[in-house]
Formats: structure tokens, C-alpha cells, sequence
């Protein structure tokens, strides 16, 4: 076992960082933001 060895290009883009795994994709998936996302509030309707 090399120390040193480099991964593979193909193995690089397999494993994406937490902060990129952990990041919200749609607006329902943000937690304890209610008042400023729920239903019927002012942010989701500007966005939306």
C-alpha cells in the first residue's frame, strides 16, 4: 500500500462532501423555518 497513491478519476465524483449530501433541494425539506416557509407565508409566495 502507496501512501501516496491518488484515487482514481472514476472514484473522485463518487463521494460528494456532507455539506453537498446534507443540503435542502426543495423549499419542505428546510426544518424549524415554518413561519417564514409554511404554508400561505410571505417567503413561500414570493418564491413560489
Amino acid at each position: 500500500m502507496d501512501l501516496f497513491n491518488q484515487p482514481g478519476k472514476e472514484t473522485q465524483g463518487a463521494v460528494h462532501p456532507l455539506a453537498d449530501r446534507m443540503r435542502p433541494k426543495t423549499l419542505t425539506d428546510f426544518v424549524g423555518q415554518t413561519r417564514l416557509l409554511g404554508k400561505d407565508c410571505l417567503l413561500r409566495r414570493a418564491i413560489e
